[in-house]
């Protein structure tokens, strides 16, 4: 064999190579799943959100309870709505929640949110009489919030609960 044939013969195996290793490496990437390897996937961006409770402040007529909300998801979001009542600590329904205002998180980041609960006089009666002999007691708020995500408006369900004293309502 003439040294032609032989550089014919070697670049033509490393053609083949150049061809056919990136299929093999590909389908031992997709355990050789041939459907796995051409179908397109798609997987959704992570919407996660944290609340945790800040303050409690009692003004005309409203508990309003501020919240550090933080994005952990990694899309924008816009908190629109509340539909939620309020739970004293025997379970019992207290009063209604709503929001305080249109909230909107970037990904990553950090903003108050206030939930306004109306309290009339039998629920503030009722908060008395659970804070009669105690220094706390947790209040908590269940239900459905408004969340606009990529124009998109979902309900997610909220449940979180805070702490309110005496002092609280009193000032």
């Amino acid at each position: 064999m003439s040294k032609s044939g032989v550089v014919k013969a070697v670049l033509l195996l490393l053609s083949l190579v150049v061809v056919v290793a990136p299929i093999l490496y590909a389908l031992n990437l997709y355990e050789w799943n041939i459907q796995a390897l051409v179908a397109p996937s798609y997987s959704p961006p992570k919407v996660d959100f944290r609340l945790e409770p800040v303050g409690v402040k009692f003004e005309g007529g409203e508990l309003v309870a501020a919240f550090k909300l933080t994005n952990l998801g990694e899309v924008k979001v816009v908190f629109e709505d509340l539909d939620a009542i309020a739970y004293g600590p025997d379970g019992k329904a207290l009063a209604p929640a709503v929001l305080g205002k249109t909230v909107t998180l970037p990904q990553n980041s950090v903003e108050t949110l206030d939930l306004k609960i109306s309290v009339d006089d039998a629920a503030l009666n009722k908060l008395v009489s659970y804070l009669e002999g105690q220094k706390s007691v947790n209040i908590e708020v269940r239900g459905e919030a408004s969340i606009r995500v990529f124009g998109s408006e979902v309900t997610a369900p909220i449940s979180v609960s805070f702490k309110i004293g005496s002092a609280d309502i009193g000032r």
